[in-house]
């Protein structure tokens, strides 16, 4: 957690984060090395949807 009270972990290189606003959930992926963000498109109804959808974003960061 952030000081913030967001959920953050770090993973392979990469930070996520993750968070709510106006009571939906969305977060930014940032590039440990680069420093590059890149931010949700789509906002969730629950953490856990925006977790796994981070997630999925990250397998295709890796892979193009």
């Amino acid at each position: 957690m952030t000081a913030k009270g967001n959920w953050t972990l770090w993973y392979e290189g990469y930070r996520i984060t993750i968070f709510k606003r106006n009571e939906v959930w969305s977060g930014v992926i940032t590039d440990e090395t680069t420093g590059a963000e890149t931010w949700a498109r789509r906002r969730h109804e629950n953490s856990r949807k925006a977790k796994l959808a981070a997630f999925d974003t990250i397998l295709r960061l890796r892979h193009a």
